[in-house]
């Protein structure tokens, strides 16, 4: 369990409750104090039992769990920072994330390592033995975790240029029904939205406009909410290139980066406009 019987320790003691309180009607004290200074397994059900005697929501529970550990979410947040760096730097990166590996023997920091391997070097590296081997690390691991969290739905929307667009179509309802039960927490539903964005850019840049029109509909569903107002913005850029495929312009989506600009997201409707004019030509 690791983390987590710290965390219930914390959250327990916070609260001022005895370890007879917190086990009471759910298990014995002692099985409480072993899970608290050992670690020992315990049921899914038992640690829900126990949220809910603290009266702590699991969303909750998951939020504060993912906080506690900062150095994993820095260490990725590090490898976004390097896109833009030069290759001296991103080798030292990922030579320290090698190395958190070997250290630990945890498994994240070898599918980070393979994922900023690919997003660094995605040109050099295609058809290398490198290229395949970090391929395969992550396409392996994912088609072993049954049910995807928001770590498994990041690194597959992250690098999805692995995988051939029939193959996105296919699995694509797989990976919505893997994370329907996410889709009602803001937290996840971002992941989400993100992962509809990626495959409609994808099939942008590869002018696969069949693949796109499959699959804009559930990014429109995604973002009715008044609080995705910038990835509705999106869909209806997206809506406007599935419209006129090949044939697009710039100068059809006027209005939306308009709008963006009138909002302060300057940046973004520049952005917008390059991959545009890269994709389309000016």
């Amino acid at each position: 369990m690791g983390e987590q019987n710290e965390l219930i320790r914390k959250l327990r003691k916070e609260r001022h409750l005895s370890q007879a309180f917190l086990a009471e009607g759910i298990t014995t004290r002692e099985a409480v104090s072993k899970f608290e200074t050992r670690g020992t397994e315990i049921s899914a059900q038992t640690l829900f039992a126990f949220l809910n005697k603290m009266n702590i929501e699991p969303e909750e529970y998951v939020f504060l769990l993912q906080s506690k550990n900062i150095f994993k979410q820095k260490i990725n947040q590090v490898g976004k920072l390097l896109m833009q760096s030069g290759t001296h730097e991103q080798q030292s990166y990922i030579k320290e994330l090698n190395q958190y590996y070997f250290e630990t023997n945890d498994p994240f920091y070898k599918l980070i390592s393979c994922q900023y391997q690919l997003l660094f070097n995605s040109e050099k590296l295609k058809d290398s033995e490198k290229f395949k081997s970090c391929e395969k690390v992550i396409k392996d691991y994912l088609n072993q975790v049954e049910n995807w969290g928001r770590f498994e739905l990041t690194l597959y929307s992250n690098v999805l240029f692995i995988f051939d667009s029939d193959l996105i179509l296919a699995t694509h309802k797989n990976v919505i029904s893997k994370m329907k039960i996410y889709n009602s927490n803001a937290y996840y539903k971002y992941s989400i939205t993100t992962f509809f964005h990626n495959v409609e850019m994808l099939f942008c840049v590869r002018k696969d406009f069949s693949s796109f029109q499959k699959t804009l509909p559930y990014y429109k569903n995604q973002t009715k909410e008044a609080d995705y107002c910038y990835e509705r913005i999106n869909y209806l850029i997206f809506e406007k290139i599935a419209q006129k495929g090949s044939s697009f312009k710039i100068s059809e989506i006027s209005n939306e980066l308009s709008i963006l600009n009138y909002l302060g997201y300057k940046q973004i409707a520049t952005d917008i406009t390059s991959f545009v004019e890269q994709t389309f030509g000016a």
